[in-house]
Parts: structure tokens; sequence; C-alpha cells
């Protein structure tokens, strides 16, 4: 009972019920490649005029778009640093907590920051 591997390589296992020797042929053994999540960061936190937005090295930012707590998407305007960072002017925002979303090509990230 239980599973061997031959000198050849291959894999075998006695079946428990009937005790019938299988081997086992076409099947790979390994570890599907992990994509890479992007992350973000919302800083500084809690902001008075402008808050950058920014994501890890690998990923460059498509869109930023910011949100009140009820939902509704508020006008900031943004300027961008590089690829990974962009600066967002919220002088114009009550104060209060918002939710900067992050795209990419693949990916959607959602930061939180409070506005004094």
């Amino acid at each position: 009972m239980g599973v061997k591997i031959g000198p050849d390589g291959k894999i075998w296992y006695v079946n428990a019920t009937t005790n019938e020797v299988i081997r086992i042929d076409g099947v790979s053994v390994g570890v599907d490649e992990v994509a890479a999540e992007m992350t973000m960061s919302v800083y500084p936190n809690p902001a008075t005029s402008q808050v950058y937005v920014s994501s890890n090295s690998s990923f460059n930012i498509s869109d930023v778009m910011i949100y009140d707590v009820t939902g509704k998407l508020v006008e900031c305007p943004g300027s961008r640093i590089n690829e990974h960072t962009i600066a967002v002017n919220i002088d114009k925002l009550s104060q209060g907590v918002y939710f900067a979303v992050l795209k990419n090509d693949t990916q959607i990230k959602t930061g939180r920051f409070v506005k004094k």
C-alpha cells in the first residue's frame, strides 16, 4: 500500500480496494506561476492639500479616481510624478474620509485616506 517512485522516475501506487499496482503516466508535478500583485500606498494620511498615490515599481498606474464615503466620484486634479506615483490635489475637498482607486491594465486597488 502506498506510493512509490521507480528507478525510472515513474510514480506507482497500490489501489487499496483492488490491490492492483498502477503506474501514473502523463502527470507533471510543479507549482503554477503566481502573478505578481500590485500594491498601493496613499500618503500622507491624514492629508490637508495633497495626497500621493503610488504603486509598487512593477506596475504602471493608468488611472486614479477619488471617491467620497457615499461612493460619489469627486473631481481632483492629479499630476503624474512618474509612472508609479500621482500627486492628487485635495484642497477643494471637505474634511472627511475618501477612497483612492488605483487602476492599471489588469488590477484595481483601493486605499483610504482622511482629509483634514
